[in-house]
Order: C-alpha cells, then sequence, then structure tokens
C-alpha cells in the first residue's frame, strides 16, 4: 500500500508561494498554502487601504503607478511564457495578471486557504517532533486552529516590515510622515512641497511620480547612486543583455568598469547631483528611464543626507535648509523579520539571514525551507522557482543537503564575499547575482544545461544559451521536470519581448540595416570576448 504524500504548508500566495505550490505539485507533495489576503499576488496584488504605515501587519503593496523593473522575458516562471502581448516592462495590473494566469494553468488556486494568517510555526511535539504545527486564524472570523505538517515553505517575503529612520527633531514635525510602504497615490500630494528620503528605486520613482503633480519634489540620498536605464543597445532590455553566461565570465573588476565608463558618458551623474560615493555594482543600482530628465526640468531637487527636522523645515548635511515642507517619504527599505518564529528558534540579525543557498538553515531540521529571501540584480520569480524545485527534491528524498558545517562554511562565504563587493549597509544582505544562484542551485538539482554536450547536439541553442540572456527556459532543457517548449522559449525571447512595441510597419530596408548593425555588434562582442579570454589564458600559462 501507498504512503499518503507528505503535507506541506506553504506560507504566502505571492511570486514565491505560487512557484512553491506548483513545485510541491510536480513532486508529488500535497501543499496547503496560507495566505493572508483575499487574492494572490502578494506585494503585486494591489489595495488602496489607508493603513497607517506604523501597522506593520498591514499588507504591503505595489503603489498604484508601478512599473516592474525586470524585463518580462526574464522574469517569467521557467515553463510558463510571458504573453507576446504583454509589454517588456509590465504594469503592476499584468504582472498581477500573470500570476493568475499562472494559477488557472497549473490549478493553483484550490491549493490556497485565503484570509489565513500564520500566527506560529513551531516543532510538533513528540512523537511527531520531525514535523511541525502550524497555528494560523481566519482574518475574517477571528477563528484560530493548528495542524500539523510534515514539511514547510516559508514563502512570506521580506518586503512588510518598514525601516523607518530615525532623524534628530522628526518628532516635531507637524506635516505627514510616512515610509513608502504606505504609499499609494499621488493625490493625496497635489500642489504640496515633499520630501522624499532615499534613492533605491522606489524612492526614484515616487519622486518621478509626485513631480508631476506637486508644487516642489526635494530628493534627499546619504551616498548618490548609479542610475541605470531599462533599455540597452537597439531597444533589447538591459537585463537580457548583462544576464548572460557570456557577460558574467568576463572578469568582475572588467565588468565594472566598462559599466562605470558606459555610465559616465551617457549620464554624467555628477551634473545632476547623483554622483555616488562607491563604485558600480557595489551598491544595488536604481533603475530609471526618467529621474534626470525631471531633474533638469526642476522638478526635482536633489539634496544631501538629513540632518534635522523641524516643524515645518528640514536641515541638511551641507547646511542648506528647505522650509515649508508638508510631508516626507521615507523611502528606506525593510527590516527582515518573522513574526510566526520564536526567536530561539530562528531569527534575522541585521537583516542577515543564515541560510545555505538562501533555503536551509543549518540549524534547523531539512524539512523546513525558506523561498524568495534575497536580493537580486535580475528577477525575483525564476530564482525562487529555483529554490522551491530543490526544496522539493530534499523533501523527497531525490537531493540531499551537505553536513551542518558545510552548509556553515557556505553561509559564511557568501556573506564574506558580499562584504568585500558592497558597501556595509543593512541593504546588503542577501545579495546575489542571477546567472551565478540559478546555476548553483540548477546544479543541485540536476537541470543545469551542459553547453559543451548541447554544442554537438544543438549548436545554434547552445550559442544561444551562451551569448544571448539567461532566460529561465535555460532551465527546463532536460532532467528533472524538462518542458517541450524550452527550445521555443529561448529562441523567440528577443521577439517575443518586444513584440508587443512593434505597432507601426517598418520599411524592410530598415530592418535590414537594424539586423546588420546587431550582426556587427555581435561579432564585436565575441571578438572582445575571445581578447579577453586568451589574455587571462596568457596571464594563467606564462
Amino acid at each position: 500500500m501507498n504512503a499518503p504524500p507528505l503535507t506541506v504548508a506553504v506560507i504566502g500566495a505571492g511570486a514565491s508561494g505560487l512557484a512553491s505550490i506548483k513545485c510541491c505539485l510536480d513532486d508529488g507533495l500535497h501543499p496547503v498554502c496560507f495566505e493572508q489576503q483575499s487574492d494572490i499576488g502578494g506585494l503585486w496584488r494591489y489595495n488602496d487601504d489607508d493603513d497607517d504605515d506604523d501597522d506593520e501587519s498591514s499588507h504591503g503593496s505595489v503603489y498604484w503607478s508601478t512599473v516592474i523593473n525586470t524585463s518580462k522575458e526574464m522574469m517569467s516562471y521557467s515553463d510558463f511564457c510571458m504573453p507576446a502581448s504583454f509589454p517588456p516592462y509590465m504594469h503592476h495590473t499584468l504582472v498581477h495578471e500573470y500570476y493568475q494566469m499562472y494559477a488557472k494553468q497549473f490549478k493553483l488556486m484550490e491549493r490556497i486557504r485565503f484570509n489565513a494568517r500564520v500566527d506560529k510555526i513551531e516543532p510538533a511535539a513528540a512523537p511527531d517532533s520531525s514535523r511541525w504545527t502550524v497555528k494560523w486564524s481566519n482574518t475574517k472570523t477571528g477563528e484560530t486552529k493548528e495542524e500539523i505538517f510534515d514539511k514547510v515553505l516559508v514563502c512570506s517575503g521580506h518586503h512588510w516590515k518598514p525601516n523607518r529612520p530615525r532623524f534628530h527633531g522628526m518628532d516635531l514635525f507637524k506635516g505627514n510622515q510616512l515610509h513608502s510602504h504606505a504609499y499609494r497615490k499621488w493625490t493625496q500630494f497635489a500642489g504640496k512641497t515633499v520630501l522624499i528620503v532615499g534613492l533605491g528605486n522606489s524612492g526614484a520613482d515616487i519622486a518621478v511620480e509626485l513631480s508631476r503633480h506637486c508644487k516642489k519634489v526635494y530628493l534627499s540620498t546619504r551616498s548618490g547612486a548609479w542610475i541605470v536605464p531599462k533599455f540597452g543597445s537597439h531597444g533589447i532590455p538591459l537585463d537580457m543583455i548583462g544576464n548572460s553566461r557570456v557577460v558574467q565570465n568576463i572578469p568582475y573588476r572588467i565588468r565594472r568598469f566598462l559599466s562605470e565608463w558606459s555610465l559616465r558618458r551617457s549620464h554624467a551623474s555628477h551634473v545632476f547631483g547623483l554622483e555616488p560615493d562607491h563604485d558600480f555594482a557595489s551598491s544595488h543600482p536604481t533603475m530609471s528611464d526618467e529621474l534626470l530628465g525631471r531633474i533638469a526640468t526642476g522638478s526635482i531637487v536633489v539634496k544631501s543626507n538629513v540632518r534635522s527636522i523641524y516643524e515645518r523645515d528640514v536641515e541638511f548635511d551641507d547646511s542648506s535648509v528647505v522650509v515649508d515642507v508638508d510631508a516626507i517619504v521615507y523611502a528606506t527599505g525593510y527590516d527582515v523579520t518573522f513574526s510566526f518564529f520564536d526567536e530561539r528558534l530562528f531569527a534575522c540579525r541585521d537583516n542577515e539571514i543564515n541560510l545555505y543557498k538562501y533555503v536551509f538553515s543549518p540549524t534547523l531540521p531539512p524539512s523546513i525551507g525558506f523561498v524568495g529571501f534575497f536580493q537580486p540584480l535580475g528577477a525575483v520569480n525564476p530564482i525562487s522557482e529555483m529554490q522551491a524545485r530543490w526544496a522539493c527534491r530534499v523533501f523527497t528524498g531525490h537531493c540531499r543537503l551537505p553536513s551542518k558545517e558545510t552548509m556553515e562554511r557556505d553561509v559564511y562565504v557568501k556573506r564574506r564575499e558580499i562584504k568585500r563587493r558592497y558597501r556595509d549597509s543593512r541593504r546588503h544582505t542577501m545579495q546575489v547575482d542571477y546567472v551565478v544562484i540559478m546555476d548553483e542551485l540548477a546544479a543541485l538539482v540536476g537541470v543545469r544545461p551542459n553547453l559543451l554536450r548541447l554544442l554537438f547536439a544543438d549548436f545554434k541553442l547552445a550559442v544561444r544559451c551562451y551569448f544571448g540572456p539567461c532566460v529561465p527556459a535555460q532551465y527546463r532543457l532536460t532532467g528533472h521536470g524538462a518542458w517541450t517548449g524550452a527550445r521555443d522559449a529561448i529562441m523567440n525571447a528577443f521577439d517575443n519581448v518586444t513584440m508587443s512595441t512593434r505597432t507601426r510597419r517598418v520599411d524592410k530596408r530598415l530592418k535590414r540595416r537594424d539586423a546588420v548593425d546587431r550582426g556587427w555588434a555581435s561579432v564585436f562582442c565575441c571578438f572582445a570576448v575571445l581578447v579577453i579570454v586568451l589574455s587571462l589564458c596568457c596571464l594563467v600559462f606564462y
């Protein structure tokens, strides 16, 4: 008689939770997902509640104008491509629609309990001590229950507890103060003078939006930022260029130099008051195609770090003062925390999580995993999906974890690399490079593409996998979970990402000219890479 399938509690039905449910089903597990809200999508489920941003339990949500800063081909799940009709960079409504399509395609909705808030996760009492007790409550009725599960996947995300900075005198300020966590629309700020504190992606986006409706917008930054455009040469999304194997194989220092040279040449950050005090890639870049234009028109004024806040005025580190400020928006990130764990069982301090491959804790049983707790230079969805694929293989016994000492060593090495490369900041504790982490996890699952073998079996595909964007479908070519549509998804990536923007008939001669330009650009890039590789070989062997 066959044993019943292992039960898995999946905490959260956002981008990571949906992928986890699907991976559980693929491996014959029985997932039960607990979602605090009434719909899927997590942060990408927009809500217009006027929650007090001091309420740490309030649902995090994108603001109404949010457009995702990763291209659709790079953020899709590995076996479910984005519709060609969707634009390269999608409004949050389309991101949520994609999640709904994904859930419908793989019948995930029936596995989700909505309005179910998880209050406590703890090891089950003997004789079930290897299992987990999940205590949860219905947010509508207030009813509380507890259930025992064989496994747990924590997919609750780390963008829900705002990190609120402390400035001298801020308690005296008589205007409106809020964290970007509570920001939804520009309407309440129309015609006012607003200060934005923080120059991450959220700070830049909010500043750009408010600059069209406010009397004046000031943008305070402590250390400046590298402002990166969303598109590279020939209208190709920048993440499709940067997240490729050929680029990742270029030595880090050379990549950093070329990136800095290109950005200084095209953006001249010092002209706009944004010149960073750190080199490129030592901090998470800020993606914006509009910020510099709004600064150039005077709609946004860049200021240094805040020194003091008064009743209506704000003083900065350069001793300048802005008067009659009506509102301050703190775009200062989030604290990583887990409300449903006893701190003696598992805790995160200073935003540092001790997780092997950002999934398994060396100090907890391998029956609990964490999905989505990282900060990528790239898209979240594919990495979360790969983490879930690996975790499910561990749960079913097809993959084994190394010893506790080996896992702790890996955690230490990764943390050391982050500290060596990035600025010392709570913002940079979980940084991962897209191609690197995807290949690491794929090797553990057994689905990393073998390019040498592929070179002889399918030359065109091998070339595209190495020189083209490392789209998620590359990890569905072979091994467990192989997908018959993977090759087409890889080969059609460039056409699919620009399909929705080709809305005007273009003369064939112009098309040919563009194709020739792209061809020469590809030849030049290949030649440059060959020269670099040969130079390195000479240094190593001679």
